[in-house]
């Protein structure tokens, strides 16, 4: 612990009191950004703005590896569906593999799996989203937030008990 000396005056003479400050670092807070607020950070999209807020925090951002696949697929929806152009599609999927490449990205094992089968059926959410769930919760011993636009993960996160920043 650190410690500061002082010296005062009493009735005897100079006495030294010390004074004890706490040298526990503050933990530190990891968002986990689900597929919805990663591709806030690509396409210009309502809530953009807080995903780039959000992301250009100091705190860590992490995902499920699942991201990637869920992110990609979504870009190319959108390019199938002419709501992106080919140059814009081709940006697009770089600029979502750089943010992902920057993501502490969490593996999925059987243990999680069974886990986001459980939150499924106890929330009602798709399969992706579950998964996404189950990984933001199994970060839950550090101090996690859960950054979504999908509300019902969003629902469900919150009654999970994780704090959810996002839409």
């Amino acid at each position: 612990m650190a410690r500061e000396a002082a010296t005062e005056p009493n009735a005897t003479g100079w006495e030294h009191r010390f004074r004890f400050r706490s040298c526990q670092r503050p933990t530190t807070l990891i968002l986990y950004f689900d597929t919805s607020a990663l591709i806030k950070l690509v396409l210009f999209e309502q809530g953009s703005d807080i995903a780039h807020e959000l992301w250009a925090s100091p705190s860590r951002g992490a995902s499920s590896v699942l991201a990637l696949a869920e992110g990609l697929a979504a870009l190319a929806a959108a390019h199938r569906s002419s709501r992106l152009t080919e140059p814009l599609y081709t940006e697009a999927v770089k600029s979502f593999e750089l943010a992902y490449e920057q993501l502490v990205a969490i593996g999925v094992d059987e243990a999680l799996t069974r886990s986001a089968g459980a939150l499924a059926a106890e929330f009602a959410l798709r399969g992706y989203d579950a998964v996404h769930l189950a990984t933001a919760l199994a970060l839950a011993e550090q101090d996690v937030a859960l950054v979504s636009w999908d509300q019902e993960l969003c629902r469900a996160g919150a009654t999970a008990g994780l704090p959810v920043l996002g839409g």
